[in-house]
C-alpha cells in the first residue's frame, strides 16, 4: 500500500508538471498614450412658428471643455523561449581514466577550465548545443591541454517551467596536447568524443539562466602521430623510452561536470 501511495504522488506531481508546460495563451492588454478629445459644439434651432416672417437666431450651447481619454490596446506577447538563441561561458572540470601513450605515470591528470556555448530550442522539448573548453592539468613535469568542441542534442523535460531538467547526447573532435619533461617532449593527439549527461537549468528572468550538468565522457584516441613521440624519445632518454609506447588502449572514458550562466535574446 505505501508503494501504492508513493506511485500515485509521483504520477499526479509529473502530471502537474506536464500540465503546466503547456499553458493557455493569454492576451496581455496595457494602456497606451493618452488622446485629448474635444467635443463638438451643439447648436440648437429654436422652432419657428406659421406666420412669422422673422426666424430667431439659433442658440449656440456651449461645448465641454475637453477632457482626457486613456485608450487601451493589445500588448505584443512576450517572444517565446523556443525562438530564443542562448549564449553562455561555463566552468568545467575534467577527468579521464587511463593513458595517452603511456609515458608518464600522470598523463589524463584532473583538468579545469572555461567554455564558451550556444544552446537553441527548435521545438518545445528539443534543441541543440554548440560548446567548446579550454581543458588544462598539469603534475609534476607533465602538462596536458585539451581543447573539444561539442555538438549535442539536447530534451527538455519541463520546457516552460522555471527549474527545467534536460538530458543530452552529442560528438565531437577533440585536440589535445601534451608535455614531457617541462616541455622537451611535445605530442598532440587528434580525438573523437562523445558524451551522453544530465542537467538542470534555472531560469532568473525572461533571458537570463544558470545551468549544471553532470556529462559521462566516452574518448577515441587517434595515436597516429606515435612514431614522433617515439622518435623523440630516443634523443631525450631522460623523459622517456620508446618501449613505453604503448597503443593497445585507444579509448578513455570520464566525467565532466560544468556550470555557468547563459543570456537568451
Amino acid at each position: 500500500m505505501k508503494a501504492l501511495g508513493v506511485a500515485t504522488m509521483l504520477a499526479l506531481f509529473f502530471a502537474s508538471q506536464w500540465a503546466d508546460a503547456h499553458p493557455r495563451r493569454r492576451v496581455y492588454v496595457r494602456p497606451g498614450p493618452p488622446v485629448w478629445v474635444t467635443p463638438a459644439p451643439i447648436v440648437v434651432m429654436p422652432p419657428v412658428y406659421p406666420g412669422r416672417y422673422v426666424v430667431p437666431p439659433p442658440v449656440v450651447v456651449p461645448m465641454a471643455p475637453p477632457r482626457r481619454v486613456v485608450v487601451a490596446q493589445q500588448a505584443p506577447p512576450k517572444k517565446s523561449r523556443n525562438d530564443m538563441l542562448g549564449i553562455g561561458i561555463r566552468g568545467s572540470g575534467y577527468a579521464l581514466e587511463g593513458y595517452k601513450f603511456n609515458l608518464n605515470t600522470f598523463e589524463n591528470p584532473v583538468m579545469g577550465g572555461v567554455g564558451l556555448q550556444f544552446r537553441m530550442r527548435f521545438w518545445t522539448f528539443f534543441g541543440l548545443e554548440l560548446s567548446t573548453d579550454y581543458m588544462v592539468g598539469m603534475k609534476g613535469d607533465f602538462t596536458q591541454m585539451t581543447i573539444p568542441i561539442m555538438v549535442s542534442g539536447m530534451f527538455y523535460l519541463f520546457p516552460d517551467r522555471a527549474i527545467n531538467l534536460y538530458g543530452l547526447a552529442g560528438m565531437g573532435v577533440s585536440f589535445t596536447e601534451l608535455e614531457y619533461g617541462d616541455g622537451a617532449i611535445r605530442g598532440w593527439l587528434t580525438e573523437i568524443p562523445m558524451q551522453l549527461g544530465l542537467g538542470v537549468q534555472i531560469w532568473l528572468g525572461d533571458h537570463i539562466a544558470l545551468h549544471a550538468d553532470l556529462r559521462f565522457l566516452t574518448i577515441y584516441k587517434n595515436l597516429d602521430s606515435a612514431s614522433e613521440i617515439v622518435d623523440a624519445c630516443s634523443r631525450h632518454r631522460g623523459v622517456c623510452s620508446p618501449q613505453q609506447v604503448n597503443l593497445d588502449d585507444r579509448y578513455n572514458v570520464g566525467l565532466q561536470f560544468g556550470a555557468g550562466v547563459s543570456f537568451y535574446f
